[in-house]
């Protein structure tokens, strides 16, 4: 029996800006479609899963922003509270 699902595709992408939900939205180019991420920031360039229908998800960091910090709750990725707590303020 032939499954119907597509595999994850691995690629590299670099964030150019935030989108109105407060999503990193990756750059455009002829071979990748822009994608809106959670959690990343303008100029940083990460390894995404990308899977069907354009959905995505952050893997690894290859190039982290000069604004990131260490957040400071130790609830910060659980709870989703406060999404910006490491970005730098002055940042923010």
């Amino acid at each position: 029996m032939k499954s119907h699902h597509r595999p994850l595709r691995l690629e590299t992408h670099r964030v150019a800006r935030w989108t109105e939900r407060g999503l990193g939205r990756t750059v455009e180019t002829q071979q990748q479609r822009a994608l809106d991420l959670f959690g990343v920031f303008p100029g940083e360039e990460l390894e995404v899963l990308v899977g069907r229908r354009g959905n995505a998800w952050p893997y690894r960091m290859l190039l982290p922003s000069a604004d990131r910090r260490e957040a400071i709750c130790p609830h910060f990725g659980s709870c989703g509270g406060c999404s910006l707590q490491s970005l730098d303020y002055q940042a923010q």
